[in-house]
This record gives C-alpha cells, sequence and structure tokens, in this order.
C-alpha cells in the first residue's frame, strides 16, 4: 500500500536544519504565490513569491513531490502549483513551532 510514513521514519533523511521529510512524503503547500518568472527575477536564495498572484488563473505554490508521484519529483527543491482549494491524498502541510525567546 502507497502512503505516507511517519515524520521520523529515515534518520539519515534530516535536512541540514533538522527537518524530516522535506521530499517525498506529501506534497507541501506554501505561502507564495505561483509565478513562472520568479527565479528569473529573484537571483537570490530563498525569493518570496508575490504578495497577490499574478496570473489569470490564482495558483499556490507546492514543494517536495510525494509518495504518489515519480522519483524524481521526490526532492524539496521540486516546485509545482496548484489552486488552494485543491485537494489530494498526497498534499498536506509542514507544521512549524517556532521556540519563544
Amino acid at each position: 500500500m502507497r502512503k505516507t510514513v511517519v515524520v521520523d521514519s529515515y534518520e539519515n533523511g534530516r535536512s541540514w536544519c533538522g527537518a524530516f521529510n522535506l521530499a517525498g512524503n506529501a506534497w507541501e503547500w506554501t505561502a507564495d504565490w505561483y509565478d513562472p518568472e520568479l527565479y528569473r527575477k529573484a537571483m537570490r536564495n530563498d525569493p518570496q513569491g508575490p504578495k497577490i498572484s499574478t496570473e489569470p488563473v490564482m495558483e499556490r505554490v507546492l514543494r517536495g513531490g510525494a509518495w504518489g508521484g515519480p522519483p524524481s519529483s521526490a526532492r524539496s527543491a521540486r516546485r509545482a502549483r496548484d489552486i488552494p482549494s485543491y485537494r489530494s491524498v498526497t498534499i498536506g502541510i509542514r507544521l512549524v513551532n517556532t521556540p519563544s525567546e
């Protein structure tokens, strides 16, 4: 059965910042609106997407690939897009707990 796995299933799969499963478990919605020209216009690390959609169809960015897709999509840098109301068993969100200072 193809499905997501428990978040810390792959100890060696941690990112440089300690996050698990940044690729291949589930696509993750981001806060960014999709802009097909973003990486041509913004040449820096982690460019922020537009504040509002610049496209006729308002789509948000998805990251990371999912268990239901090809292995070539299972990478944290993989970017896709869809309308925010779209639902799928291969799409989720990442909750982040930031320690208070």
